[in-house]
């Protein structure tokens, strides 16, 4: 079951109401456009990337086409470390989300980001990212980029999780909501 607390106020008197929701299938979530569509909205960096998600066993997988615009440089066509770790960050906090049993807010505390070599030239990219554990309120997580040739890159992170805005589970909810 998956709690949700909303926080209301009447009459300067703030309440709390709480609603009991059985688990998502974030597998069959992750997969409605609408989603995508939600996932690409909060970031305009995610739309500009032309990012596209789908899931295996529960751990979202990120695909990014190759676009000329964020290459390393003429000399070196394949895409730019910055974009890969940006794409790697936001492919574990999904995957965080996804692991969470109830709805909460989170950031990232640490990412470490280690290349093992340069993309493919011209050469869109996937990100496999999982979501390790989660112990007092921390997220562990790795995530792994690779590309035609095979991996070039990984990353393990930490997040925080904090009570607050949900704002993006709520939206998904809604969505989820609306469809039945």
């Amino acid at each position: 079951m998956i709690t949700i607390v909303t926080n209301y106020t009447i009459g300067g008197y703030s309440k709390y109401v709480y609603l009991f929701m059985p688990r998502l299938d974030f597998k069959k979530l992750i997969l409605q456009p609408e989603l995508l569509a939600l996932f690409r909205g909060r970031s305009p960096a995610h739309d500009d990337l032309r990012v596209e998600l789908t899931s295996e066993n529960d751990s979202p997988t990120m695909h990014i086409p190759y676009q000329k615009r964020f290459s390393r440089g003429a000399a070196q066509p394949a895409l730019h470390g910055g974009i890969v770790m940006m794409a790697m960050d936001s492919a574990m906090g999904l995957a965080t989300i996804l692991a969470l049993d109830e709805l909460s807010s989170l950031a990232t505390l640490e990412l470490r980001y280690d290349e093992l070599r340069c993309p493919d030239d011209q050469s869109g990219i996937t990100i496999d990212a999982c979501c390790e554990s989660i112990d007092n309120g921390i997220a562990y997580l790795k995530a792994v980029a690779s590309d035609s040739s095979g991996t070039f890159a990984k990353a393990v992170g930490r997040f925080i999780l904090m009570p607050g805005s949900q704002s993006f589970i709520d939206s998904a909810m809604l969505l989820v909501q609306e469809q039945e």
